[in-house]
């Protein structure tokens, strides 16, 4: 508040969100355990306790932020001036060409692919060295489908 006040921005209220219902923490917790290869009753595996990252009305974040009436308010007046339509059930993934000898099934579109070696890829891209990203690991007969 002190800094917003200070450097007369406005104040906006945000809620830290990893799942969307309340209800949704243990299969956020049991699919962190899979992306980290983690068992559940391990102690040193990441979790996010309390079970609050789910996305809050705005009598929820009202009830949290009674002290920032401004900064909720700014917030529903970017949310007003958002318009967002989601259309479900269809998927809307881009269609990409290969180029013609190319091997589709293990070809990165307009990525050049260098094999790391066994079934480790990394992508590069002109100047561009995406090498810094987990490497994107293919399973063998994968690629064969």
């Amino acid at each position: 508040l002190a800094l917003s006040d200070e450097l007369d921005i406005p104040l906006v209220a945000t809620n830290d969100c990893h799942y969307t219902y309340a209800d949704d923490s243990e299969a956020h917790d049991l699919l962190l355990c899979i992306q980290t290869g983690k068992k559940v009753g391990d102690e040193d595996r990441l979790r996010y306790e309390g079970g609050q990252y789910y996305v809050k009305s705005e009598d929820e974040m009202r009830a949290l932020f009674p002290y920032a009436k401004e900064a909720l308010d700014n917030t529903q007046k970017i949310a007003d001036r958002c318009h967002v339509e989601i259309e479900f059930g269809v998927t809307k993934l881009p269609h990409f060409e290969v180029p013609e000898g190319a091997n589709a099934k293990i070809t990165l579109p307009y990525y050049p692919v260098c094999a790391a070696g066994g079934n480790e890829v990394t992508v590069k891209s002109g100047s561009y060295d995406y090498s810094y990203m987990p490497s994107v690991k293919m399973k063998k007969d994968a690629t064969e489908e």
